[in-house]
């Protein structure tokens, strides 16, 4: 896989998380959703906290008394987006999930 191939798989895999991440102002899904490029084989997607303090509130479940026993219904939303990238990022380059 060159570099680009890289950087365009990294683009992607952006794109897919920003695309699951829930969105009432659009501000955790637009601005604070990033990714990262460290190096030519290395790519960081993650949540910047100084931009989205509260995303706890939107992925973990809701415990004050606050919700009057509500679910959360984004709870989990990034660990179920992690999981199923994992499986559209290897489609997407072509290769396959071997689970052992």
């Amino acid at each position: 896989m060159t570099g680009q191939e890289f950087a365009d798989a990294a683009d992607f895999a952006h794109g897919y998380v920003r695309a699951r991440t829930p969105y009432r102002t659009g501000n955790l899904a637009r601005n604070a959703t990033r990714r990262e490029m460290p190096s030519d084989s290395e790519a960081r997607i993650y949540v910047d906290w100084n931009i989205a303090p509260y995303i706890p509130y939107v992925n973990e479940p809701w415990i004050s008394p606050r919700w009057g026993g509500k679910k959360n219904p984004n709870e989990g939303y990034w660990d179920a987006t992690a999981e199923a990238l994992v499986y559209e990022l290897a489609e997407y380059i072509g290769g396959e999930v071997v689970e052992e």
